[in-house]
């Protein structure tokens, strides 16, 4: 009499994709960064090696073994990422069957770049006793700023010390 007893399907040798889905990284961190580290898991177990897929600008590099995924490059914010997103697809393969993922790293900014005015002076003129928050008619500020999608401008009352003196007598 012969018992059988059956092995794992395919199906269930198949890896199972179980690390972070997202990493982090900040533009113009130091080549060899640490994103993010993979991990997999499989039924009855074995050994799992990982392979970058979808590697946009080559940006990063994963050891095959350890799942480490690191930078490859210098990371420029404002030139690579969508909304600061880059995904990644990976592929893990166990006893020989594969399965991907697409993991999203986060590209924190860094403020680099300065803004840009329309104009390098701007002129306004002011009526005595105009009323405090009257917008003054004809000034037209507009600033880009590739960092950031709001920002905020002030006038210190400091140039306008420059601007206004008193005659004593």
């Amino acid at each position: 009499m012969k018992i059988l007893v059956p092995g794992a399907s395919r199906e269930e040798t198949r890896p199972v994709y179980t690390g972070p889905l997202t990493g982090i990284v900040s533009e113009g961190d130091d080549i060899g960064t640490l994103v993010l580290t993979l991990a997999a898991e499989i039924v009855g177990g074995g050994s799992v090696t990982y392979q970058l897929v979808e590697n946009t600008g080559d940006l990063f590099e994963l050891d095959s073994n350890s799942g480490e995924l690191r930078t490859a490059r210098a990371i420029d914010r404002e030139s690579v990422a969508l909304n600061g997103f880059l995904p990644v697809t990976i592929r893990i393969t166990a006893n020989g069957q594969s399965v991907e993922q697409v993991l999203n790293v986060i590209v924190q900014d860094v403020n680099d770049e300065p803004p840009r005015f329309n104009q390098n002076e701007y002129f306004a003129l002011i009526h005595e006793n105009l009323p405090s928050g009257t917008p003054l008619s004809g000034l037209n500020i507009v600033a880009t700023d590739r960092d950031s999608v709001c920002f905020l401008f002030t006038v210190s009352p400091v140039f306008m010390i420059a601007l206004y003196s008193l005659d004593p007598s």
